[in-house]
């Protein structure tokens, strides 16, 4: 069984790789939110939880070995390719037309299959 610490943050996962992975979601979320910038948040929530994977035994818990082994090369995917985003990257809507970022948003894409649904049990 889940706590609910547990279930939080898979929620929060799910919703932070549904939004990179998702260009109709990036542009309504700067619409919602248009003082943040949306890649820079975008990419530090998933380093929130890259740095949770390496560091938490109860958020490994989550993930079999596929979902974890998947995780890690995201996450070597997004390391690859935030050098070529630019310092600070552009924000939305013009990171959309960047290779790098496509690759990313690709990447997140392929990732929500493999990790387990918000519903699913241990």
């Amino acid at each position: 069984m889940r706590s609910e610490l547990q279930k939080n943050t898979l929620a929060h996962l799910h919703g932070t790789l549904e939004d990179l992975s998702a260009a109709d979601r990036q542009i309504s979320y700067k619409r919602a939110v248009p003082f943040v910038h949306v890649p820079i948040e975008l990419l530090e929530q998933w380093f929130g939880n890259a740095r949770m994977l390496r560091e938490c035994s109860w958020f490994r818990e989550l993930f079999d070995e596929k979902a974890a082994a998947a995780m890690r090369e995201f996450d070597r995917i997004v390391e690859f390719h935030d050098g070529s985003l630019g310092h600070p990257p552009p924000d939305i809507p013009e990171i959309l037309a960047l290779p790098a970022w496509q690759a990313i948003m690709a990447a997140a894409a392929d990732l929500l299959r493999v990790i387990p649904a918000e519903d699913e049990g241990i």
